[in-house]
C-alpha cells in the first residue's frame, strides 16, 4: 500500500468513527425528546425504532440495522440530501 492510499484509508477510517460518534449523539438527543410528555404518542414507537437502528449502525452493524428500510427509500434520502454515492475514486478526489 503506498503513503497516499494509506493517508486516504486514514481519513476513511476518521470519517467512520466521527460518523459513528455523531449517530450515536443524534440518538441519544431523541432519546431525551422521548422522555418530554409533550412528545406525540404516536410518534413514540417509530422514535425509539430509529434509536435502536442508530445505535445498531453506531456501534458498527448498519448493514443489519436498516434492512427493513427499503433500499429504494434509502437511496432517495441518499439522493435527495445531496450526498453522492461513495466510491474510492470520489473518496480521493474529495479530499
Amino acid at each position: 500500500m503506498t503513503a497516499g492510499m494509506l493517508a486516504h484509508y486514514s481519513a476513511a477510517l476518521d470519517e467512520i468513527y466521527r460518523l459513528r460518534t455523531a449517530l450515536a449523539y443524534e440518538a441519544e438527543a431523541i432519546a431525551a425528546h422521548l422522555s418530554y410528555a409533550t412528545f406525540p404518542k404516536s410518534r413514540r414507537e417509530i422514535a425509539e425504532k430509529q434509536i435502536e437502528r442508530m445505535h445498531a449502525a453506531a456501534a458498527g452493524d448498519a448493514q443489519k440495522a436498516y434492512t427493513e428500510v427499503p433500499h429504494w427509500a434509502q437511496e432517495g434520502v441518499r439522493q435527495a440530501v445531496g450526498v453522492p454515492l461513495l466510491t474510492r475514486e470520489t473518496w480521493e478526489s474529495g479530499r
